[in-house]
């Protein structure tokens, strides 16, 4: 667990210290994005899950996004962040939820999409993400953020198809998650 944490830590150091800047984030200040816009984050998140969902399943729920910025109501949400932790949590957020909803609602022509709330209080930031996916049976819910668990069936490999996503669970949600 900490791993995560002194990688990114020895990166931020080397790029702090570094005389070369990354011409993909120039306003990146090493990982941190002093600017983060975190429902741009969440889209691109988003994409990618349904583009890989999308080699599975004939359709992938649509995602509705809603923003709340109690500080400042007509500005987009943005904190001081490390978007790639934001991305990678919500990745596995996305696939998790659209492989749920796809599979509650096999039988429907219609899948109730995903909600994501973005709301940035005078203290804090919460993201709520919502699905119509059945849910978690309590008795798994203590495992949910273990490493490598998942709620999916383990991957029949097919040599005519690759196995259907899977990817490293919840637990590295769990990790880099932390209170602004």
């Amino acid at each position: 667990t900490s791993g995560i944490w002194t990688r990114m830590f020895m990166n931020q150091h080397t790029v702090m210290f570094s005389v070369s800047t990354n011409p993909a984030h120039p306003k990146h200040i090493g990982s941190f994005d002093p600017n983060c816009d975190v429902v741009e984050v969440v889209k691109d998140a988003y994409e990618s899950s349904r583009m890989l969902r999308d080699q599975y399943y004939p359709m992938s729920p649509e995602v509705e996004i809603e923003q709340v910025n109690y500080k400042n109501p007509n500005e987009p949400v943005n904190i001081v962040y490390v978007p790639s932790h934001l991305y990678h949590m919500f990745y596995e957020f996305f696939k998790n939820a659209m492989r749920a909803t796809v599979e509650t609602h096999e039988n429907s022509k219609y899948l109730p999409p995903i909600k994501v709330r973005v709301s940035l209080g005078h203290e804090d930031l919460t993201i709520k993400m919502s699905d119509r996916g059945g849910g978690v049976p309590l008795r798994k819910i203590e495992r949910l953020f273990s490493y490598m668990y998942s709620t999916a069936p383990s991957p029949v490999i097919d040599n005519a198809r690759n196995a259907p996503p899977a990817g490293f669970g919840l637990w590295p949600s769990h990790l880099t998650s932390v209170r602004q």
